[in-house]
């Protein structure tokens, strides 16, 4: 007899890769992490990439529905966070080329260029997606936000800690801000 569940190992670019969209089920709480849980993770991530170690973000479990997309059922806030990471990432850079890479793990710009709606990889519950899709995934978004617009205690922890990963961002070089992205 065959369980529906399985465990592997994989990297964040093959959860967040083209074709993948991720949403939270509607019972999923909101966006809670605060500014230290941010900077840790960023800390983390830093000290990886300068040795150009791998690091292991914690299990985050998916549920394949029927439609192909996933519910995260585990690992929303590292989500959440990482993809805000991803998208001052591409703000920050003035390669198009890797602007585009850092994109890609966000929205899905091909359907865009065909005339469709993006397909943003990481969709988040019906109180979060609208400030997340306005300040953080659309391009450019999170060097031009309003901070005022965070309409709610969890979208202004939103921005907060885009005001902290972009601070922490902007003190690393280009390069080592390509680093850590790869």
């Amino acid at each position: 007899m065959e369980s529906g569940i399985r465990a592997r190992e994989c990297s964040l670019s093959a959860i967040l890769a083209p074709g993948k969209e991720l949403r939270m089920p509607p019972y999923q709480r909101s966006y809670a992490w605060e500014v230290n849980e941010v900077h840790e993770l960023l800390e983390d991530l830093q000290r990886t990439a300068a040795r150009r170690g791998v690091h292991f973000i914690g299990a985050i479990v998916l549920v394949q529905m029927d439609d192909g997309t996933f519910l995260v059922v585990d690992g929303q806030q590292r989500l959440t966070t990482i993809s805000m990471i991803l998208a001052v990432l591409r703000d920050l850079e003035p390669d198009p080329h890797y602007q585009a890479l850092a994109h890609a793990m966000i929205g899905d710009p091909d359907r865009a260029s065909r005339g469709e709606a993006t397909a943003w990889r990481l969709t988040l519950n019906q109180i979060d997606t609208p400030y997340f899709r306005e300040a953080i995934q659309t391009e450019g978004a999170t060097l031009n936000r309003d901070t005022a617009a965070a309409q709610s205690a969890n979208h202004g922890r939103m921005a907060n800690n885009l005001d902290l990963i972009e601070t922490y961002l902007r003190r690393l070089s280009a390069q080592e801000r390509r680093k850590l992205f790869e």
